[in-house]
């Protein structure tokens, strides 16, 4: 038996910030399929980047970008919660609805 522990864990390689959103970039996020698991390391900051107000973050998933970024309520996760490390989550395309949407969930500690 092998572990596929690595192959589900996504390491963040850049950070920008649009003025709007927090754009991240990491490792290995190709041929990701529905309600896989998504684990994300974070080792570069994010919450220094936005003077202002909190704004969402967004991923590149699959080759495609402002994947949002959601926490354990299904809320918007925010610049300013970005968990620093592993957080354990998963990849869902949710075609219930008229228009499919597609988001990372993360385990986070929910700031409401």
């Amino acid at each position: 038996m092998t572990c596929k522990c690595n192959n589900d864990t996504h390491r963040v390689l850049t950070v920008s910030y649009t003025g709007t959103a927090i754009q991240l970039t990491a490792t290995d996020t190709m041929d990701i399929g529905n309600l896989e698991r998504f684990n994300l390391v974070v080792c570069k900051p994010v919450s220094s980047l936005v003077t202002g107000e909190p704004v969402p973050v967004s991923i590149t998933v699959n080759g495609v970008t402002d994947i949002p970024i959601k926490n354990a309520f299904g809320l918007p996760l925010m610049s300013n919660v970005v968990p620093y490390g592993k957080t354990c989550g998963r990849y869902v395309v949710d075609s219930s609805g008229e228009t499919p949407e597609t988001y990372v969930i993360l385990k986070t500690p929910c700031y409401a």
